[in-house]
């Protein structure tokens, strides 16, 4: 994982991040063991999971039923996580997100813009410089005036 994680763009950064919390394959790899040793049902509905079942689905992983125990738990962890996250909704993640960077929940520092701000922005981009069509900024340098034209 690491192997393949170096060679992707921008993710050095990652690597290196796992590296320092001490990240294993070996970690992924049991979880896998142990997720392949139960059935079908069992994945579907991890509930249903009695110790006898735990330490059945264990040993056909060549675990500890402790081992099975903290898989099961951050299962639940993130799926009571990414239960918050569809209820609060759109709206509910976007004010999430702008209270993070110091805003109003979603909108930029001091509320929403008048009407007359939004037109005077308006104004401001449509005598910008033309560049590539729809992106608006500068213009292409020269010899590439034709990039992105279909022939």
């Amino acid at each position: 994982m690491e192997g393949i994680m170096g060679m992707m763009p921008g993710m050095g950064k990652m690597k290196s991040q796992m590296d320092k919390a001490g990240f294993d394959d070996k970690v992924l790899k049991q979880q896998i063991a142990l997720i392949q040793s139960m059935t079908k049902r069992e994945r579907a509905n991890p509930q249903i999971l009695q110790a006898s079942r735990k330490k059945r689905i264990a040993q056909g992983a060549g675990m500890e039923v402790s081992d099975l125990n903290k898989l099961l738990k951050m299962h639940r962890q993130m799926s009571d996580m990414m239960k918050k996250v569809g209820k609060m909704g759109k709206k509910g993640m976007m004010r999430q997100l702008g209270g993070m960077f110091g805003g109003k929940g979603g909108m930029p520092p001091g509320g929403m813009p008048s009407q007359a701000e939004i037109e005077a922005a308006q104004k401001q981009m449509g005598q910008m410089p033309g560049g590539m069509p729809g992106l608006g900024g500068t213009p292409l340098p020269p010899g590439l005036s034709g990039f992105g034209k279909k022939k």
